[in-house]
């Protein structure tokens, strides 16, 4: 089946010719608390899941009629079947306006679900995705690969994944470890679980269960939990059942693990205003992936619960790297590496069953000299075929990834995957030596 392309609508699309600017999006955000900004955008980010997911595509209909006047909600419902087809709500937008209502970190102020079409967030809605688009110059066929470059590389990154997936990463890479616990071989050994549990007072295992039990509540969120009245959304009754209490996790942990959970991955809208002034890029939502729940008072609103499921996998090891000194977290960093290489050979060896793809780690052969080489981290091997496979798994930076820079991006993906400044052979030059 041929993947589908569609495009959202922005402001534009309803004022021709006009330039929208960041300030323009805080302008239609200020009248409102960011509190109240934050638990819209989190309840209308699953709505837009739960509507995905359920393929029901009244939870869309309730949400574009509660958020603009008809005439504007007829044009943009009637953009789902058109030729190039439109939408106007999706992750990356939702979670720009939090950010931006965080950076301004208005304690008081109105609620935008006491508006009628929630006010001025309609604009704030279009204003968002205008300003989701790097316009790189496009003229030479260069330019034009690292327009599409910046941008699929920053869309790609909050596309999702799904929640099983999450889980089995996260339960095969604990056992990688376990496996290297006692291997000589690895020396920069980081014994990333009972750091965790020193710190946290938790498990692993209990943290990655305090997860599963808040994302339940939403994966479980239907069109019948939704309190729409005509077409329209009731969001103050809708909002009341949304957030997360300490009571939800019932007997699941005993309550001060429950505590240390929660601050673990919580923080106030004040706490947020720091974090997400820093984050200046449009696509870098880094505070949210930290902290994907908002606080107030004694509840919990999830921000994204893409982030929170993501914590199954990266919460413990990030949590770890915070508290390290400086040359213990290099060493957790490298030994990071070597579990992802690690989960690349367990999840090929399963995919391929070894019958008529067969898959080998680290493959040692005796050079001219000698010596015995590990020459790439895994071989497989198809009749007469051989493909050469080295695993890498470090990080590029916020500026590099979210910047929207074509030539800073480049240099990482070179830095990283090819060879170093200093002409270090990375990746590709490294299979290079051998082939």
């Amino acid at each position: 089946m041929t993947p589908g392309f569609a495009v959202s609508f922005t402001y534009s699309d309803f004022y021709p010719g006009t330039i929208c600017t960041m300030p323009d999006l805080e302008t239609a955000l200020g009248q409102y608390s960011t509190p109240a900004v934050i638990r819209l955008c989190s309840h209308f980010n699953q709505l837009r899941e739960s509507a995905r997911f359920l393929k029901d595509p009244r939870i869309t209909e309730w949400m574009v009629k509660s958020a603009f006047v008809p005439d504007r909600a007829t044009k943009i419902l009637a953009g789902r079947t058109e030729p190039k087809r439109r939408f106007v709500f999706h992750r990356p937008q939702l979670l720009l306006i939090i950010k931006a209502a965080a950076s301004i970190g208005k304690a008081t102020g109105g609620d935008p679900v006491t508006d009628p079409n929630l006010g001025t967030m309609g604009d704030a809605f279009l204003l968002a995705n205008e300003l989701l688009k790097y316009d790189t110059p496009r003229e030479t066929e260069e330019e034009l690969e690292s327009n599409v470059l910046v941008n699929f590389v920053a869309i790609a990154d909050h596309l999702g994944q799904s929640l099983g997936s999450v889980v089995v990463r996260s339960v095969v890479s604990t056992d990688v470890l376990e496996q290297y616990r006692n291997d000589e071989r690895f020396r920069e050994f980081v014994d990333l679980p009972a750091k965790f549990e020193s710190d946290l007072r938790m498990t692993i295992s209990e943290y990655r269960a305090a997860i599963l039990v808040g994302i339940i509540k939403y994966v479980m969120l239907k069109a019948d939990d939704i309190t729409v009245r005509g077409d329209l959304i009731d969001f103050i009754a809708s909002l009341a059942k949304f957030p997360l209490s300490k009571q939800w996790f019932g007997s699941t942990l005993p309550p001060e693990k429950v505590e240390s959970f929660l601050a673990d991955t919580s923080a106030t809208a004040a706490e947020f205003v720091k974090p997400c002034s820093k984050a200046s890029t449009v696509y870098d939502f880094t505070p949210f992936r930290d902290k994907p729940l908002l606080k107030v008072e004694d509840e919990y609103y999830p921000v994204d619960t893409g982030f929170l499921a993501d914590k199954l996998e990266t919460g413990p090891f990030w949590h770890v790297q915070q508290i390290l000194k400086d040359s213990d977290r290099l060493r957790s960093l490298a030994f990071w590496g070597r579990i992802f290489e690690g989960y690349i050979s367990w999840l090929l060896t399963e995919c391929l069953g070894n019958q008529r793809n067969v898959f080998l780690a680290n493959p040692l052969f005796r050079s001219k000299k000698n010596e015995i080489r590990e020459i790439c981290d895994g071989f497989v091997k198809c009749g007469s075929f051989l493909a050469m496979l080295e695993c890498k798994g470090g990080f590029f930076d916020r500026a590099a990834k979210y910047g929207g820079n074509a030539a800073k991006l480049r240099q990482t993906i070179e830095e990283k995957l090819i060879k170093t400044g200093q002409g270090e052979k990375r990746g590709i030059e490294q299979l290079l030596i051998y082939s």
